[in-house]
C-alpha cells in the first residue's frame, strides 16, 4: 500500500494505491451489506463541502486506488491542530 498526500490550489489531496484484490475480484459471501457507504460518504461530503469534495476509487493493474479530495485551509487547520497538541500535554 501506498499513500500520497498533497496541497493545490487550496485542495487536500489524498490517494491512497491498494495492491489487494482489487474492484473486480468477486466479492466474498460471508460480507452482508447493500452497498450504499460509498454513496453515503459522497453525499455527505457533497453536503458538507460542495462540488470541492470528492470520493473516487479507480482499479489498478493490482489492486484499487482510492482518491478523497477537500477543501484545504493550511494556516486555521495547523493553529487548531497545534491548540489541541498543546492541551494534550
Amino acid at each position: 500500500m501506498r499513500l500520497f498526500a498533497d496541497v493545490k490550489d487550496g485542495l487536500l489531496n489524498i490517494r491512497i494505491d491498494d495492491d489487494g484484490l482489487g474492484l473486480h475480484h468477486a466479492r466474498r459471501p460471508v460480507r452482508l451489506g447493500n452497498g450504499l457507504a460509498l454513496a453515503n460518504i459522497r453525499a455527505r461530503l457533497h453536503t458538507r463541502y460542495g462540488a470541492q469534495a470528492s470520493l473516487e476509487l479507480a482499479a489498478l493493474e493490482e489492486g484499487t486506488r482510492s482518491s478523497l479530495t477537500l477543501p484545504y485551509s493550511g494556516s486555521q487547520a495547523f493553529k487548531q491542530d497545534s491548540a489541541a497538541i498543546g492541551k494534550a500535554r
